[in-house]
């Protein structure tokens, strides 16, 4: 979703969907809610602060252009078979 240049709203459940999260709200891209918070109006409230905040949308926004910028796997790989061919 990162790709699509919009902030996300991450909503861990459990596992490592925790850390996940953290690291995509230092990055500034992204929110989270816990899920005990995990509320009908919270979750339209923190969206919509979410969608006004600029910094949010500017770093969701260098996120997917340095995605679109990444070279696809099938490059990676034909690089790597030159690499080691």
């Amino acid at each position: 979703m990162f790709a699509v240049a919009v902030p996300q709203l991450l909503l861990p459940q459990g596992a490592d969907q925790f850390e996940h999260v953290a690291s995509g709200v230092t990055v500034a891209e992204g929110r989270s809610t816990m899920p005990e918070n995990d509320r009908g109006q919270t979750v339209v409230t923190v969206v919509e602060e979410l969608l006004g905040d600029s910094t949010a949308v500017g770093a969701a926004r260098y996120l997917a252009a340095e995605m679109a910028a990444a070279p696809d796997s099938a490059a990676v790989v034909g690089r790597l078979s030159e690499m080691h061919g």
